[in-house]
C-alpha cells in the first residue's frame, strides 16, 4: 500500500508526501472506487430483476387462477398456478437469503463515502499533503472499507446491522 513515511528520521506533520506515496495511494483508492462502483451497478440491475421477475410471476399467478377455463381445464389452471406459486416462493427465499437489497443499499452507501472522502483528498492534495496527512487519509481510507468487512462478519455470525457493524 503507502510505504511507511513516519520512520525516516523526518518530522512527519512538515516533510511534503512523496510523488511515490501519492501514487501508490491514489492507486489504491482509485481501485476500491472503480470495484464498489461496479458492485453498486451489478447489485442495483439484479436486485431490480428479482423485484420484477416476482411482480411478474405474481400478475402471471393472479391471472391464470382467475380465469374461468371451464371445468375441462381446471386441473390444468390449478396445477399451473401452483407451479407459478412454487417459483415466486423460490424467487423470494432467494433473495431473503442473499439479502441483495441491503447488500446493494451498503454498497451505495460505501459508493458515496468514496466519492466524499475523494472530494476531501483531492483538497487536501491541492493545498499540499503532508506525510502525516497523507497518512491519516489512509487510516481514514481504510475505516471506510473496514465497513464491508464488518458487514461480513455481521453476516456470518447471523446477525447484520444497517449500519455494516454486525
Amino acid at each position: 500500500m503507502i510505504p511507511d513515511l513516519m520512520s525516516n528520521g523526518t518530522d512527519p506533520t512538515t516533510t511534503p508526501a512523496t510523488n511515490e506515496a501519492m501514487e501508490a495511494f491514489q492507486k489504491v483508492f482509485q481501485e476500491k472506487a472503480e470495484y464498489y462502483h461496479r458492485s453498486r451497478s451489478w447489485l442495483f440491475r439484479n436486485v431490480r430483476r428479482y423485484k420484477w421477475l416476482l411482480s411478474f410471476l405474481g400478475l402471471c399467478s393472479t391471472i391464470v387462477l382467475g380465469l374461468d377455463l371451464g371445468e375441462d381445464n381446471s386441473i390444468l389452471q390449478k396445477n399451473i398456478g401452483l407451479v407459478i406459486g412454487a417459483f415466486i416462493t423460490l424467487f423470494s427465499i432467494m433473495l431473503a437469503y442473499w439479502n441483495l437489497e441491503e447488500y446493494w443499499m451498503q454498497t451505495a452507501v460505501l459508493t458515496e463515502q468514496l466519492a466524499a472522502f475523494k472530494a476531501r483528498y483531492e483538497m487536501k492534495k491541492s493545498l499540499g499533503l503532508t506525510a502525516a496527512a497523507l497518512q491519516a487519509l489512509m487510516a481514514e481510507l481504510e475505516t471506510i472499507l473496514a465497513q464491508r468487512q464488518n458487514y461480513w462478519k455481521g453476516a456470518q455470525e447471523g446477525g447484520r446491522d444497517s449500519k455494516g457493524t454486525g
